[in-house]
């Protein structure tokens, strides 16, 4: 399934898992907690919210600056820091994504609050919603939710239910 969005470096018409959605038990956990309002990267099969971007509308190419929107954003994991670039200019701004401690874009959790998920194996980890027709094992990330925004206690940390996303 090729995707439309015209990403740097990214190829999604051959990496099906890019195209994976969020959970939507974890989702709707998240949802009660923070409110969002849009959902920035999402395919009409894998959209969390009736508010959202389409990847052929390119929501790296939009302005964020919605000082009302409470923003959630499931990026493609090969091309997370542009995505990040935008964290300032909603309300808030939650992403969900892969904890990669070695990348250089994970410096940027001090100033924003990281909610790790705990999972310790593949089958209690995050496991995304494969797109329409495709079929692939459990996910061999551990997953953060980074938040960005008003309200949001700058280094702070909590833990979350890789299967459910409720607060431990």
């Amino acid at each position: 399934m090729p995707c439309e969005m015209k990403c740097p470096g990214c190829n999604m018409a051959t990496d099906a898992r890019q195209l994976a959605g969020t959970p939507r038990g974890l989702f709707e956990e998240l949802h009660r907690e923070y409110e969002f309002t849009v959902d920035v990267c999402a395919c009409p099969f894998n959209a969390k919210l009736d508010r959202y971007v389409v990847r052929e509308d390119n929501a790296l190419d939009l302005s964020w600056a919605w000082p009302t929107e409470r923003v959630f954003c499931n990026p493609p994991y090969i091309i997370i820091p542009p995505w990040l670039e935008k964290r300032h200019e909603p309300e808030l701004a939650a992403y969900l994504l892969p904890a990669r401690t070695d990348r250089l874009w994970w410096r940027l959790k001090v100033e924003g609050e990281c909610h790790y998920f705990v999972g310790e194996k593949p089958e209690t980890r995050v496991q995304f919603e494969p797109p329409p027709g495709v079929e692939y094992s459990s996910n061999p990330d551990c997953s953060v939710l980074l938040l960005f925004g008003k309200g949001i206690v700058p280094g702070g940390e909590a833990w979350r239910s890789g299967k459910t996303g409720k607060r431990l």
